[in-house]
């Protein structure tokens, strides 16, 4: 007797009860895409907000996993959608989409600086996906009481932090095309895509003090005051 099929109809916990499933729940649902990842997150939620330590504990791993999960996810649908390719380019500032990937990404334990702000041509999506992922990289690497600062430069902009720096590795790889197959970092790999895809120059400079993504060869616009 096949019992699989008998499996594959049996509900998931907690299903007979749709009704009483918490609103922010299905909200959280409603704004993930429908994949089976959705259902994962609905259902370890639901149930971690019926245990106690130490199991709702365990269960908040497996949630920052699939959040991890999901966030990998989008950044492999991205490469793989978009490539290089850039939409249209406008006049954005570069602290106002600073701060808001910022307020996106929301690292815990770092805080951002912007300095000699800037008007530059660029595509603010992926601008803003640039920074997002630059922010990330510090939000998952660095300590606590990490400065993140972006600055205007006269042919674009930096952004640097005071963190533990990169692994060797991955910093002499960056900018000039040399991706491994052991390398990390999917976030730095499209962090190249949209430099690239601007047609604009980058860099890095890594120490154990800190590490500093040049980024140049950019359409200025304006050099509005300071903004810290």
């Amino acid at each position: 007797m096949d019992r699989s099929r008998d499996r594959a109809r049996a509900p998931l916990p907690g299903a007979r009860c749709t009704e009483r499933t918490p609103r922010r729940v299905r909200r959280n649902a409603r704004s993930r895409s429908a994949q089976p990842l959705t259902t994962a997150y609905g259902y370890t939620e639901l149930v971690a907000e019926t245990v106690d330590d130490p199991e709702s504990g365990y269960l908040g791993t497996a949630l920052d996993s699939l959040d991890r999960m999901e966030t990998l996810i989008a950044d492999t649908l991205s490469l793989a959608r978009d490539g290089v390719d850039v939409g249209e380019r406008e006049s954005v500032q570069l602290s106002t989409v600073a701060r808001t990937a910022w307020k996106t990404v929301d690292p815990a334990t770092a805080t951002l600086t912007v300095v000699d702000d800037r008007t530059i041509h660029a595509d603010e999506s992926r601008l803003r996906q640039l920074f997002e992922n630059l922010f990330r990289n510090v939000d998952e690497h660095c300590e606590a009481d990490v400065t993140v600062t972006v600055a205007g430069t006269d042919d674009g902009f930096v952004v640097e932090d005071t963190g533990p720096g990169l692994p060797e590795s991955i910093a002499a790889s960056l900018f000039d095309g040399d991706y491994t197959e052991g390398r990390r970092g999917l976030g730095l790999l499209i962090v190249e895509r949209i430099v690239s895809g601007h047609g604009w120059s980058g860099a890095v400079e890594s120490t154990t003090d800190g590490t500093r993504f040049v980024f140049g060869d950019i359409g200025i616009t304006t050099t509005p005051s300071v903004v810290s």
